[in-house]
């Protein structure tokens, strides 16, 4: 317990040094910029501010990059064009701006082709790739992760090899072709290998265990995590990988049966998620511990749970866990043996989330598209995407809609069984509703 304190201790204290330091210099790279009065000094400073913010501030980057980007308009060469372009496609994929994240390496690409830039022309199409599978069309991501596989094996990129595989393998996870998978994955790690570092293969492992997981074979699965720790490279971080083979190991116990030993790794992940820090991680496991008390029959250790989900996420985006969580609460509190007011209303403020970001999801439908640059020569079904994120917005709208319509029905369901003397207490509750 010294420990954790002492570290907890350290940690914040590094914090509090180390991000007065990181503004400073910026604010005094955005100076220097401000005074620069040749555009290739105001490029230089620009690019430096780039690299500053990058890890720290990704909309202030994002600015910084916009102006790189107008400069360069002036006064850039196709190299700086790609070079930026391919930044400003990374930051609005972090922002999920997929449109614009799109747009932007689809410029990058097409200004490295002609500097002949084949290996950054093969990260980007990793990167599109990434963005396809983002919008859930994950045929056509695979057909990017391949043309990259084929530019990195002429250059043996064996780093940016296991990323293709990587990558190939979540898509076949996604499309339930476990097998497949498989067998991306231990090409990945035949590559990795090569590598002076094994920090891929705890990686590589972990998922070839996920698709044992989802083929039910969770003696099989259990291996391979167990061989993941094996792997953990001591350059990483050992809490965050720990975190998740305890994590899935738990689960393979869990839908074995195995009540305690499920429990036993749980407990153990929770342990260096909350010193990892890592909120939707932390959330994952939150979530399995829930549905554990559940099957156990114990709805109200279920809640307490799950109310530590909410406040893990409360002030983050709609994480997926998010949604889980509410089902699974509604669930607890139907199981529950002495169903209060006080209940109904911890339900409704929990659940507040989901109506609040209805209204922003419609302001994300109406986000303006913007017009692809395309090269008809390498790229001819790029605008596809457009669709499919429309429809990919109209499905999250939908379940979010779908699961506060189930949260109020479900509490009206056991108001009208449980508590018909409540009829007050339901008037005052759908005004709640409309409140938020």
């Amino acid at each position: 317990m010294k420990f954790f304190i002492v570290l907890t201790s350290l940690t914040l204290v590094c914090a509090s040094f180390k991000n007065p330091v990181s503004q400073e210099k910026e604010d005094s790279l955005f100076q220097a910029y401000s005074k620069a009065i040749y555009p290739s000094d105001k490029k230089k400073i620009l690019w430096e501010l780039i690299e500053e913010t990058y890890n720290r501030d990704t909309h202030r980057c994002l600015k910084y990059s916009e102006l790189y980007l107008k400069l360069c308009g002036q006064y850039g060469n196709d190299y700086d064009i790609a070079n930026v372009c391919w930044k400003l496609g990374l930051l609005n994929k972090m922002l999920q701006n997929y449109d614009k994240a799109m747009e932007y390496y689809l410029i990058a690409i097409n200004n490295y082709q002609k500097l002949k830039q084949d290996d950054n022309v093969a990260s980007i199409y990793n990167n599109i790739g990434n963005v396809l599978m983002a919008l859930n069309n994950y045929e056509s991501a695979e057909e990017y992760f391949l043309k990259s596989i084929q530019i990195n094996l002429k250059f043996k990129a064996f780093a940016k090899l296991v990323r293709n595989y990587h990558n190939l393998s979540k898509c076949e996870l996604k499309r339930k072709r476990y097998d497949q998978s498989i067998e991306y994955l231990n090409t990945g790690i035949e590559f990795a290998k090569k590598l002076p570092s094994y920090r891929y293969i705890n990686n590589l492992n972990n998922l070839i265990g996920s698709a044992y997981y989802y083929k039910e074979d969770y003696t099989r699965a259990r291996e391979y995590y167990f061989k993941a720790i094996v792997y953990i490279d001591p350059t990483e971080n050992k809490a965050y990988r720990l975190g998740i083979a305890y994590n899935n190991i738990g689960e393979t116990y869990r839908e074995q049966g195995d009540y305690n030993k499920a429990l036993e790794f749980f407990e153990k992940a929770m342990v260096f998620k909350r010193q990892n820090g890592n909120d939707e991680s932390t959330a994952i496991t939150l979530i399995n511990l829930s549905k554990l008390a559940l099957l156990e029959n114990k709805p109200e250790k279920a809640i307490l749970y799950l109310e530590d989900t909410f406040n893990v996420l409360s002030e983050k985006p709609l994480y997926s866990q998010l949604k889980e969580a509410s089902e699974l609460l509604v669930e607890a509190y139907k199981n529950k043996t002495n169903f209060t007011k006080e209940d109904i209303d911890k339900i409704l403020n929990l659940n507040k989330e989901y109506l609040r970001y209805i209204d922003e999801l419609k302001l994300e439908r109406n986000q303006k598209v913007s017009t692809l640059v395309i090269n008809k020569d390498e790229i001819k079904d790029e605008a596809q995407y457009l669709q499919k994120k429309a429809k990919s917005i109209q499905k999250r709208s939908l379940w979010i809609i779908i699961i506060a319509v189930v949260v109020v029905l479900g509490l009206l369901i056991l108001l009208y069984y449980r508590e018909k003397r409540f009829k007050n207490f339901i008037k005052q509750m759908w005004e709640d509703i409309r409140d938020v």
